[in-house]
C-alpha cells in the first residue's frame, strides 16, 4: 500500500456491522499507529518466516548500537531491542511526532525503555553522531524519496556507521508482483496491466520508484559502501491458504473480502477519492479508463462469488506473489 493511502485508509473503510476482523483475533485498529502495527502482525502471521529472517540478516548482539531509520511505531526498533539482551543502545528515528509517541509508549509497556530512545529526524538528516552505530537499518524508505535523494540518504545512513559498520535496507519491488488465477485469465492479465501502469503513473506523479528494490545494489556502490549483498524479500498468498486454524482463517478471509468490495463499491467521499487517486496514476501509466472500468467489474463479480459461496474459498487456487530486496553494505 502506498504510504499516502495508510491513515485515509484507516480511517474511511466502514466497519462490518457486529463482527470485529481479526487476524488471527485480533480487533483491526482504525487509524495510526495502531493501524500500521496491525497491517505488520497480519503480514508475519501469514509469513512466519519473514521475521526469523530478518532476525538473522540484522545479526545483533549484546553490546551493540543498532539504528532504525523511519521507526515509525517502533516494531522493529523494539525487534532490534529484543535482540540485546538488556546490554547496548537501539535508537529509532522518525520525522511523525504522533509515531515517536506512539513508540514511546509501547516501548514503555514492553519493558525495553532501558536500552531504546527515540528522536525526530530524516534519513537525509539524522541526528545521531559519526560512526556511531554497528548496524543502521531503514524499512522501505529510499523509495518514496526523489530519486537525487536515495544516494544521499544512504551515505547519510553510512556517515553514522561505525568503520565495518553496515546499512541494511529492506524495499519494495513490484516487478515481483506477479498473479496466478487459473479459472479468471482476463482478470490475471488486467490485474498485471494494471499494476505495472500504477508503478509507472506513480513515478511520473509522485516519485515514487515501485522498482527500487533490482536498483538498490547500484544505489549501494554510489555511496560509497563495500562488501554489497543482496537477499530475497518475498511474499506468497494462495486463496485457499486459511493459516493454521482453517476456520479461523474461512471468518477472516470472508471479512477481508468483505472490506474489499466496500473499498471497490463505497460512495463515500474518502473512500471514492482514493479510488479515483490510484485510477488517476494508472491512466499516467498508460492504461485505458476501460481497461480500469473492467478490472474493477471483474474483481467485484470475483469477491461478490466468493461472498455468495465462502465454502469455495477453499478450492480458490488463485495466487498473488509480491515482495521486494533486503540489500546489505559495509562502511570501510
Amino acid at each position: 500500500m502506498d504510504p499516502q493511502d495508510v491513515a485515509s485508509t484507516a480511517h474511511s473503510a466502514p466497519p462490518v456491522e457486529s463482527e470485529s476482523y481479526t487476524y488471527p483475533r485480533l480487533q483491526v485498529p482504525l487509524f495510526g499507529s495502531e493501524y500500521v502495527e496491525y497491517a505488520r502482525r497480519q503480514l508475519f502471521t501469514r509469513h512466519p518466516d519473514y521475521l526469523p529472517t530478518l532476525v538473522r540478516l540484522m545479526d545483533l548482539h549484546p553490546g551493540m548500537t543498532a539504528v532504525d531509520v523511519g521507526c515509525g511505531s517502533g516494531f522493529y526498533t523494539r525487534l532490534m531491542a529484543s535482540q540485546m539482551r538488556g546490554e547496548g543502545q537501539v535508537v529509532g528515528i522518525d520525522p511523525h511526532p504522533g509515531m515517536l509517541r506512539a513508540a514511546s509508549e509501547r516501548t514503555i509497556v514492553e519493558g525495553w525503555d532501558e536500552i531504546v530512545r527515540y528522536y525526530a529526524g530524516t534519513i537525509t538528516a539524522l541526528p545521531a553522531p559519526d560512526a556511531a552505530a554497528d548496524l543502521v537499518f531503514a524499512n522501505g524508505q529510499l523509495w518514496t524519496l526523489p530519486e537525487q535523494q536515495r544516494i544521499p540518504a544512504l551515505r547519510e545512513m553510512g556517515r553514522i556507521a561505525k568503520i565495518g559498520g553496515r546499512v541494511l535496507v529492506a524495499e519494495p519491488d513490484g516487478g515481483l508482483v506477479h498473479v496466478y488465477d487459473a479459472e479468471r485469465p482476463r482478470l490475471q492479465e488486467l490485474e498485471e496491466l494494471l499494476e505495472a501502469a500504477f508503478m509507472r503513473g506513480a513515478e511520473r506523479l509522485d516519485g515514487f520508484d515501485y522498482r527500487i528494490g533490482r536498483r538498490l545494489p547500484t544505489l549501494f556502490h554510489a555511496a560509497g559502501f563495500e562488501r554489497v549483498r543482496v537477499y530475497p524479500r518475498l511474499f506468497v498468498v494462495a486463496g485457499c491458504d486459511l493459516g493454521p486454524d482453517p476456520k479461523q482463517g474461512l471468518k477472516d478471509r470472508v471479512i477481508e473480502y468483505r472490506q474489499a468490495m466496500l473499498s471497490l463499491t463505497s460512495d463515500t467521499p474518502e473512500i471514492r477519492a482514493r479510488r479515483e487517486r490510484r485510477a488517476e496514476r494508472q491512466r499516467a501509466g498508460g492504461a485505458t479508463d476501460e481497461q480500469i472500468a473492467e478490472h474493477t467489474a471483474l474483481t467485484i463479480d470475483r469477491l461478490q462469488m466468493l461472498l455468495d459461496h465462502p465454502e469455495r474459498i477453499i478450492h480458490d487456487t488463485s495466487i498473488y506473489l509480491y515482495g521486494g530486496l533486503f540489500c546489505e553494505g559495509y562502511r570501510t
